[in-house]
């Protein structure tokens, strides 16, 4: 029975790097099809290794950047914002990204929203969720070795470094919380879909029979608000225009 046990144990280990090979593989050949400019094998390589569960920032980017190579807008704006989610701070997906957008048929103004609104989402993606959990966790830390050193020293001089530096430490600190708290909520929440569609029109009821209100286009970015079963789903737009329009036509962001 032991031997059993052991046999497995050393089985899953190994099937582990073993998958784990497979994919990288997979990932250099689809970098070495992309450098040949074989887009379409580039894009079947790094989907081959999204469907065994495997995602990261690097994937997600490549992914986009051959999707937006072989002329697939929407696709390519899709992986770039799943990219986004993970690792929003990167220079050259910002770059990419905002290239890709500028593509996009649809040029939607945005509808006005408060200042304090604005600043939040705007400091929220400075940072992906984990890098502010990060940084709240180290100034926890730093919090505490401040608090220690105004507890314990003899020394005023030590003893005011510690009483301010803590206080300073833990605004901070509760910032960074707080920050991460609002990002996690915004990417749990907030469900938004980009159209991979070439054209599709949003009508004003789930019913092909409903009256169109407006036409969109592949690479917009959609907030969904509603969905019915696997068929429709209620959308709004940046402007603040709502309607419905074919689950077929989105992807989830």
């Amino acid at each position: 029975m032991r031997s059993a046990k052991l046999f497995l144990i050393v089985f899953s280990i190994l099937s582990g790097n073993v998958f784990s090979l497979t994919n990288d593989e997979i990932f250099k050949a689809g970098n070495d099809a992309y450098a040949k400019g074989d887009y379409v094998k580039s894009i079947e390589s790094y989907v081959a290794i999204l469907e065994t569960g495997n995602v990261s920032f690097e994937l997600y980017y490549n992914l986009g950047n051959a999707y937006f190579k072989n002329n697939d807008l929407g696709k390519a704006i899709l992986n770039y914002e799943r990219a986004k989610k993970i690792k929003p701070e990167d220079e050259d997906l910002k770059y990419n990204l905002k290239y890709a957008n500028l593509r996009t048929e649809d040029k939607i103004d945005k509808a006005p929203e408060m200042f304090l609104s604005q600043w939040q989402k705007g400091v929220v993606d400075i940072m992906s969720e984990t890098t502010w959990s990060i940084l709240t966790i180290i100034l926890f830390i730093l919090f505490l070795f401040l608090l220690f050193m105004f507890l314990i020293s003899g020394k005023r001089a030590f003893k005011q470094v510690g009483f301010f530096g803590a206080t300073m430490i833990l605004v901070l600190m509760l910032f960074s919380f707080y920050f991460s708290k609002l990002n996690y909520t915004l990417s749990t929440q907030q469900s938004q879909a980009i159209i991979v569609s070439p054209s599709v029109p949003v009508l004003s009821a789930p019913s092909e029979k409903a009256s169109k209100l407006f036409q969109l286009h592949e690479g917009t970015k959609v907030d969904v608000l509603q969905q019915q079963e696997n068929e429709w789903v209620e959308i709004k737009i940046a402007n603040g225009n709502t309607g419905w329009l074919k689950f077929s036509t989105i992807e989830k962001i």
